[in-house]
Order: C-alpha cells, then structure tokens, then sequence
C-alpha cells in the first residue's frame, strides 16, 4: 500500500497516492495548448473519446452497478460523440483503449478517475468559450458536465467510494484501478510523457 496506513478513508488514500500522477495527466492534456485552436480542441475530443469509451467498457465488464452507482448515468464518450459532431462535424476517429478491471474494487479506481476528471471540465469550459466559442450547446457538452450539479454528483461518488475500506486487498485493487487508468489517460494524451513511478 503506498499511501500508509493511516489514511483515514479511500479517497484520502486515492487522492494522496495518485498525486503525481494526477499532475502528470494535467501536464499531458495541456489544456492551455489544446484549447488555443479548434484544431487543438477536436483532437482532445478524439483522444478524450478514445479514453473514456475504453475505460466505460472495462467497467460494464462488471455489470450495470459498481457500488451501487449507475453505470449508465456515468457514461460520458456519448456526450463526447456529440460535441465531435457539433464542433468537426464527424464521429470519433480513435478506437477505444484498452482498459481491464480484474475486480469491482478495481473498477471503481478508475471510475475515481473518470469522476474526477469531470471536476476539471467545469473549470476549461469558461476558457473554451472565451477562446474558441464553445458552449454547453455547441460543442462543449462534456466539459459542462452536470452544470450545477457536478458537485453533487462528485460528493455522491465519494459516499460510495467510501463503502471500501481504505485498507486491505479492495483497497489495493482501488488503488492499482485508479493508478492504471491515469496511466491510460497520460498514454493517450501526452505519448512522450514519462509516466511518474510513485
């Protein structure tokens, strides 16, 4: 376990041991650069796409539920779909990673990941308004996220990821999920950027 022992909950534990990793995949996705050109824009909404319908099948491989959340309602390559036909006019271009769960607690690793990605989206949307005149309606459907309720729904997924206890062998597998799919999210959207160790 690489966050101690003495993390209190899960998502302390996620948080604290995906730091690195967590900066790295912010260097990668370099929003300054890929939100200065449409250009830039369409080609993170491809790798973006790439991403999460990779890592959306590796979850259902589990079923419909992980923990009691809807899978369904944390399907986010649809709305990715839709802002590549609103902002280039075409489908997405990449074929989905390849992304394995080998457990349920693993599978919820990487939705942490997913959901947290959503956090930052909220936060880009503004700049890819002003620069681009990208909106919720017009190409901007996931960076929107769930509007006002993004917290809440942020909040919600940390009630169930708090389920797990933040030690023991369910706690590994969260962790090794969530290192795995920050490691597939650096893969795709910076290639030549080394993936931190720890």
């Amino acid at each position: 376990m690489t966050a101690g022992k003495l993390a209190l909950t899960l998502h302390e534990r996620l948080r604290s041991a995906t730091r690195l990793l967590h900066h790295a995949a912010e260097e990668a996705f370099d929003a300054e650069q890929r939100l200065s050109t449409m250009d830039g824009y369409v080609a993170l909404l491809d790798e973006l796409w790439s991403l999460h319908a990779g890592v959306e099948l590796g979850l259902r491989a589990h079923g419909e539920q992980i923990c009691g959340l809807d899978l369904e309602g944390c399907r986010r390559s649809a709305l990715l779909a839709l802002d590549l036909k609103a902002a280039a006019r075409r489908a997405p271009r990449l074929d989905p990673v390849s992304a394995i769960y080998h457990s349920l607690s693993a599978a919820m690793g990487g939705l942490y990941v997913l959901e947290g990605s959503m956090l930052g989206g909220r936060i880009l949307l503004p700049r890819a308004e002003c620069v681009l005149g990208v909106t919720e309606a017009n190409g901007g459907q996931f960076l929107a996220g769930d509007g006002v309720n993004t917290g809440r729904r942020w909040r919600s997924f940390i009630e169930a990821l708090g389920k797990i206890p933040a030690t023991g062998q369910e706690a590994d597998d969260a962790e090794a999920g969530a290192r795995d799919t920050f490691a597939l999210f650096i893969s795709v959207l910076g290639p030549s950027y080394r993936v931190p160790a720890s």
